[in-house]
């Protein structure tokens, strides 16, 4: 959890404490289970700070962030949560090796400070990646051998692919 913003971090251990009333995109979160958190946001219509989470079982699940209690931090970066929590580390892994698709292409921006990439796939249009939205091997192995003008390799969410025009509604 970031102490200075009081949000959720990616990584971050919960326990869901109540079942949220809140509406989601998918299954909501039930009383009692573990879970670690992929990502948040804020809903526009109503200002409530919603997140997803990934359960013991593999599955993607949603709550509000009145409705969960830290359980453990993942400090700044992901390679804590390895360290210390191996077992949630490889479940998540894992689940991005079944759900983000790969992509190729010339990193045209590296800012390790901000934990970024600018990326001009093989085909499509330059875009921006951060580190939480791509599989952790991929950033460790972009941040510490790559440089700008570089090839690289990295998995990305099916969502930031479709919004760039690889592939989809959106494709060039």
């Amino acid at each position: 959890m970031d102490e200075t913003t009081g949000r959720y971090e990616r990584g971050d251990l919960v326990e869901v404490s109540a079942k949220s009333r809140g509406r989601f995109p998918g299954d909501k979160a039930l009383p009692g289970q573990v879970c670690m958190v992929l990502g948040s946001w804020i809903a526009q219509y109503s200002g409530t700070y919603k997140l997803n989470m990934l359960t013991q079982d593999s599955r993607v699940v949603f709550t509000t962030h009145t409705c969960i209690d830290l359980v453990e931090g993942a400090g700044p970066e992901m390679r804590l949560l390895q360290a210390h929590n191996p077992e949630w580390y490889d479940r998540l892994t894992t689940w991005i090796d079944e759900t983000h698709i790969p992509i190729v292409g010339l990193i045209t921006v590296l800012s390790l400070k901000k934990q970024v990439v600018r990326i001009k796939p093989l085909i499509g249009n330059e875009f921006w990646v951060g580190a939480d939205k791509m599989h952790p091997r991929d950033w460790a192995l972009i941040s510490e051998t790559l440089t700008k003008g570089k090839m690289a390799s990295l998995r990305v969410p099916l969502w930031i692919a479709e919004k760039n025009g690889l592939f989809g509604k959106n494709a060039s």
